[in-house]
């Protein structure tokens, strides 16, 4: 597996997405790739960007990479929470 990840700050992640996961996956031949948003705030209109990109991919036939996206925003500890 491939993984490509970038922060929500990150003003390259459509480059990301639609160029070096692709070229990575070019050169490594994984059996799946996933691109990874770590969402730290500020992520705007990037991760739909994102979206309209694999859309677009997808309906031209061409692979895509899964994209997964997670809380990175600070969080009060487990056993801090009641």
């Amino acid at each position: 597996i491939l993984v490509e990840a970038k922060l929500s700050t990150n003003g390259q992640m459509v480059h990301g997405y639609s160029t070096q996961l692709k070229t990575y996956a070019e050169a490594e031949e994984p059996m799946h790739c996933v691109f990874l948003v770590i969402d730290v705030g500020r992520m705007g209109k990037k991760l739909e960007k994102v979206y309209e990109c694999k859309n677009r991919a997808s309906g031209d036939q061409l692979p895509v990479s899964d994209i997964e996206v997670v809380d990175g925003t600070k969080q009060l500890s487990a056993s801090k929470r009641k």
